[in-house]
């Protein structure tokens, strides 16, 4: 599950904001803040059902894999909705990679950390849609 689903409901660190990003192509748009700022906040207008971490009790989701970088900015958010579902007796896999970033394994796709977020990932995708075929031998 990506972080995105929280609707941005914990503050965020302040960021620089540059006037220009070298090398970038990027620019701060002169004629004020982007209109994305002058929207309501989504997490005014947003339903909890459009996004889990948002819902009051967590009790009856599915089990649920979580993977973060322990460098992602959403990191803390991660983390929070992951003790959330435990204390709600939803099963959760948590797996957090050291000196990762956002995205990491899709722009570093050959990295060891790469490789391995990938095989737990599919790894829980076999268990969650074949569960006979990664049940332990009896």
């Amino acid at each position: 599950m990506h972080p995105s689903w929280t609707t941005g409901t914990r503050p965020r660190p302040a960021m620089p904001s540059p006037t220009h990003a070298p090398g970038t192509g990027l620019a701060r748009n002169a004629a004020g803040p982007p209109t994305s700022a002058r929207r309501p906040p989504l997490a005014r207008t947003c339903p909890p059902y459009a996004a889990p971490a948002r819902a009051a009790s967590l009790a009856g989701l599915p089990p649920t894999f979580l993977i973060s970088g322990d460098l992602e900015l959403a990191r803390d958010e991660v983390l929070d909705f992951a003790s959330r579902l435990a204390q709600a007796d939803v099963p959760v896999e948590l797996h957090l990679y050291p000196g990762a970033t956002h995205g990491f394994d899709v722009v570093v796709p050959e990295a060891a950390v790469s490789r391995a977020s990938r095989r737990a990932q599919t790894e829980a995708l076999v268990r969650a849609l074949h569960p006979a075929r990664s049940a332990p031998p009896r």
